[in-house]
């Protein structure tokens, strides 16, 4: 309860951009599913989390009212003010997750947990190699969680039918060069790849000593607009099926790094 009245504050702070305040509506199950499994599968106090991609701060700011102390905030770049910036013990890091070692400043094993949301399909350049760099600085007993979006569901299936594409930013995908001698491609408005369930999931048993313990699927809030899709997906949110695989456009997968 208390995790959820702090994510309420934040959807009601003044201070927040209006497209940060509807992403934290509308992936309110996102973001709380996260803390959740943190706390749940966690057999220790947590002390130390890392978020890789961190955006605006949300998922940080939860785990500080979950109990964390101290705050790794990994993100492409800091040029606009976040909740990061009002939390104790934070150190905020660049990083471009295209480029091999991106999390060199931090320790090998040196954090409770590790939290990647919503990044695995933006990473070009070695999608295994990014989350192998979380896994690096998890410590033994530790838990990551990760989660990206999910293609296998029925609004892609219809979308497919229909002739359109079910991925986000290939019209960006079509028109940009990628290959730059000089600099390393880092879009955040491209899926490069969505990754079905079982793929998903092969990937994370991947990781050295990692015990899946959890995997599952989340649905998104209606977003707060009029209109008959909105009025659809609310009524879908409140069924007892709404986190099922077709129903939900994220997945998610919690490990264990072994003691």
């Amino acid at each position: 309860m208390r995790v959820e009245r702090a994510l309420d504050d934040l959807a009601s702070s003044p201070h927040l951009s209006a497209i940060v305040r509807q992403q934290t509506i509308t992936h309110r199950r996102r973001f709380l599913n996260a803390i959740r499994a943190i706390v749940t599968h966690l057999d220790h106090e947590g002390d130390a989390i890392a978020d890789i991609g961190s955006g605006s701060g949300v998922s940080l700011a939860l785990a500080h009212a979950a109990g964390f102390r101290r705050f790794i905030a990994a993100d492409l770049n800091w040029d606009q003010p976040t909740m990061v910036t009002h939390l104790p013990a934070t150190q905020a890091i660049v990083a471009n997750f295209n480029h091999d070692g991106f999390l060199t400043a931090v320790p090998d094993q040196s954090v409770d947990c590790v939290l990647s949301s919503q990044v695995l399909e933006h990473v070009l350049h070695h999608p295994m190699g990014y989350l192998e760099e979380c896994w690096r600085i998890l410590s033994p007993g530790g838990v990551m969680v990760v989660d990206i979006p999910n293609p296998a569901t029925l609004a892609n299936g219809i979308r497919l039918l229909r002739g359109r594409a079910y991925s986000w930013g290939d019209w960006a995908f079509a028109t940009r060069p990628k290959l730059n001698l000089t600099e390393t491609f880092a879009p955040w408005d491209i899926h490069f790849r969505e990754y079905f369930p079982n793929e998903f999931r092969a990937m994370v048993k991947q990781l050295p000593a990692s015990q899946l313990i959890e995997a599952g699927f989340v649905a998104s809030e209606a977003e707060p607009r009029r209109g008959l899709k909105p009025l659809v997906k609310k009524a879908l949110a409140k069924a007892p099926f709404s986190n099922a695989r077709l129903l939900s456009d994220v997945q998610y997968a919690v490990l264990r790094r072994a003691s």
